[in-house]
């Protein structure tokens, strides 16, 4: 993996100050099954190949736990070309919508997209912090 400095460091630097970001996979219903922390100023596609080898999700049925998902859905910060041709390659499908400058290309389901807030939700009770149990 590509960091900027030590490479234990997650901290970006940037004109406002420090940064992190926090890279999240989540199985279908919003159990968290892996992260990543990364500086704030570098791209997604540097980190989701890392988080895609990591951690399988059960599935319904007998079988070993599944490595490759049948769907990923992400937010415009995932759209670039090299994370689109890596999750093909996996056979992978994917909703992620066009940034506004970028062609349209095959079809863009938005109730599937809708499903992205699970992530967000994944997130928030992870970070959630209660304050009465760490007093300070």
């Amino acid at each position: 993996m590509e960091y900027w400095g030590d490479e234990h460091e997650k901290l970006g630097r940037s004109r406002g100050g420090f940064s992190t970001k926090i890279h999240i996979r989540c199985e279908g219903k919003g159990k968290p099954i892996t992260f990543i922390l990364s500086p704030g100023q570098r791209n997604e596609s540097i980190f989701l190949e890392q988080l895609m080898e990591q951690g399988a999700v059960k599935h319904s049925g007998r079988g070993r736990p599944r490595l490759r998902p049948l769907r990923l859905v992400g937010d415009k910060g995932y759209t670039g070309r090299r994370i689109r041709n890596y999750l093909r390659r996996r056979g992978i499908r994917l909703t992620i919508p066009r940034l506004s400058n970028e062609p349209r290309r095959g079809s863009f389901s938005r109730e599937i997209y809708r499903q992205r807030n699970i992530v967000e939700r994944a997130i928030n009770r992870t970070l959630a912090v209660s304050p009465h149990r760490y007093p300070i």
